[in-house]
């Protein structure tokens, strides 16, 4: 690869088969790519005659990262280029998918395609190769153009299909229907072509070009001595934190079934402590709290003789915390991000607070003081995410501004593409989807300033449909999980090795220990990839500085807000909120005084529904991480 003009006689062609289907029919088509990798800026070209869909630039781009990720170039720093003769614009691109990320691996590597080879399937983020439709008029396409061993996704050699016999006689018509099992290997048999199942990119890569690409697997404890230094004090501190908050509300509160969950979330945290899982005790701690705060402040609302001017002050207290937790952040980052992973950890947590409190809806008071409990609570993490930081090495803002928008550009290509596998299959979500607002986050992020938090927010987006991406293929469910921890460790051990301490990585890395469905698993294993490999990018692009000192967080204290107005000292509605408007408030100056009022009004007033997923917040509120 090296730096210039592109030229593509130096990339690397590769046989794709298609299928083509008409109104009355489905047939293969065979036609070929090439692929160049050059030095650059990472920027995916896709170039076809005619115009293609989306699927196939989709492909092009998840070709490219996965190509990138196994051979361990940093895609930042070059470009890829895809030039596809397509016969016809209805030809879909997934299928090309497996094909075309094995020959970016052979262009990155300088190596050439064995010649009558060819392959179809899907790639996967998590390097598996997914099923594909139309595979026996692909096979007959590449049999009549010189194709001896054809591959195809593991698990598709067999496949029922449906004939009909139409019989006729004097008067009538019989049709008769029967189910016919096809066995492409014998199939392949008869058109004289090998037809080989291949589970995951690295056999394709073998059988394609034969070369293989090394995997490394690293020995050692990922849960490191200096991670155990900076989770276990935090997880001791939120855990008599929350025991104190319970012995509280539970005083001045019935036991409902609230309650009872808060206290049962406490007993799995101490369960998770007492075994070292210390962010997963943190997380459920911190899920505890919310409930606990919720069950407070409603207790409040009940109480409470002017329920109005009470909802007001809970949003002036939240924002109260969500002002002191963005001081906190920029006061870090005072002397330069030091640390990319805990800063852009609060940094997206706080922006997840404070759009939380943006779009609370006060026209249902007891979901109003729910969110603000949960936007409360959720602005604390990003100060406690802060007490984690420990790197010695300043990353220059302008490389993280650069990372940040190439990730979110990234970011919004992969998630774009997995709507549209969504769309054009029958695969149904069953479970939540984050990937939209990891997105969105990372652009309100990238807009602030917050390049760590935008970068980060979207990594978790690309690993988010990528993962929706991948459970659209077959194969075995707990193969996948345990292959995507051990390159998730890999990384890790890595980034260990290379002097990094990768806290978001490691913490991901645990909590999906814990986790029991083999999707949240896999998301937070391939999230810990993406992060520990990012995190020694941006390591090697900082400089190191002698200020290691970390600043004091700023303590909001949250006094019980309901205090009972005597008879004598009743006032008018109007001169209630005067004097609130009037009143010191520290850290909340007397404009978002006045703001929070007139937004109150409104919100009572006229009971607007806001562009927010309820639902969404309440889902994060059930169980959320650190």
């Amino acid at each position: 690869m090296q730096a210039g003009a592109v030229s593509l006689e130096d990339g690397v062609s590769i046989p794709l088969v298609a299928d083509y289907i008409s109104s009355d029919s489905e047939r293969g088509v065979f036609l070929s790519a090439l692929v160049a990798v050059e030095n650059g800026s990472g920027h995916v070209f896709v170039d076809t005659s005619p115009y293609t869909q989306v699927d196939l630039q989709g492909s092009a781009r998840l070709a490219a990262m996965v190509a990138s990720d196994i051979t361990s170039l940093d895609q930042t720093e070059y470009d890829f280029y895809y030039v596809i003769g397509v016969p016809s614009p209805i030809i879909g691109g997934p299928s090309a998918g497996a094909a075309i990320t094995v020959a970016t691996v052979a262009a990155i590597n300088n190596w050439s395609i064995r010649e009558g080879v060819a392959m179809t399937g899907t790639i996967s983020p998590d390097n598996s190769i997914g099923p594909v439709g139309g595979i026996q008029a692909k096979l007959t396409a590449a049999s009549e153009n010189g194709i001896t061993l054809f591959l195809i996704p593991e698990g598709q050699r067999k496949f029922a299909v449906s004939k009909k016999n139409e019989k006729s006689g004097p008067g009538f018509v019989f049709i008769e229907e029967k189910t016919v099992v096809v066995d492409l290997v014998e199939e392949g048999r008869k058109l004289g072509v090998e037809v080989q199942e291949v589970a995951d990119i690295y056999d394709a890569i073998y059988l394609l070009t034969g070369h293989t690409v090394d995997v490394e697997y690293i020995d050692g404890k990922v849960i490191s001595g200096d991670y155990v230094k900076l989770l276990e004090p935090l997880a001791a501190s939120l855990k008599v934190e929350a025991l104190n908050m319970y012995d509280k509300v539970e005083v001045m509160a019935a036991k409902d079934d609230t309650l009872k969950n808060a206290d049962n979330t406490i007993k799995h945290a101490d369960e998770m402590y007492d075994e070292g899982n210390y962010y997963a005790a943190t997380s459920l701690y911190f899920n505890a709290m919310v409930a606990l705060r919720g069950i407070c402040w409603h207790k409040e609302y009940d109480q409470a003789d002017n329920k109005t001017a009470l909802l007001i002050e809970l949003y002036n207290m939240v924002a109260r915390q969500i002002n002191a937790s963005e001081k906190d952040i920029e006061q870090y980052k005072t002397l330069g991000v030091r640390d990319p992973e805990t800063i852009g950890a609060a940094e997206s947590r706080v922006t997840r607070a404070r759009q939380l409190l943006y779009h609370a809806d006060a026209s249902n008071p007891i979901e109003y003081i729910s969110t603000l409990a949960f936007s409360n609570e959720r602005a604390r993490t990003a100060q406690w995410w802060l007490t984690l930081t420990s790197s010695d090495v300043v990353v220059p803002e302008e490389e993280l501004r650069n990372r940040a928008a190439w990730y979110l550009a990234q970011a919004q290509s992969v998630t774009t593409y997995a709507h549209t596998l969504i769309s054009e299959s029958n695969f149904h979500k069953t479970f939540h989807w984050s990937a939209d607002e990891d997105l969105t986050n990372a652009k309100i992020q990238f807009e602030k300033g917050y390049y760590s938090g935008s970068l980060f927010d979207s990594i978790h987006a690309i690993v988010g449909a990528s993962t929706v991406i991948g459970m659209m293929s077959s194969g075995d469910r707990d193969e996948r999980v345990q292959k995507s921890e051990q390159e998730a460790k890999n990384a890790i051990l890595e980034a260990q090795r290379k002097g990094v301490k990768p806290t978001l990585a490691i913490s991901a890395y645990e909590y999906g220990r814990t986790l029991a469905d083999h999707d949240g698993r896999i998301t937070q294993y391939n999230y810990a990839k993406s992060v520990a490999k990012t995190s020694v990018v941006l390591n090697s692009k900082g400089v190191k500085t002698v200020n290691t000192t970390n600043y004091n967080i700023t303590t909001v204290v949250h006094q019980s807000v309901n205090k009972k107005i005597e008879p004598e000292k009743q006032v008018k509605k109007q001169e209630a909120y005067r004097s609130l408007l009037y009143r010191k408030i520290p850290c909340f100056s007397c404009v978002e005084a006045v703001s929070g009022v007139i937004i109150m009004f409104l919100l009572l007033r006229f009971k607007p529904r806001l562009l927010c997923n309820r639902e969404l917040f309440s889902a994060q509120r059930s169980c959320a991480d650190l």
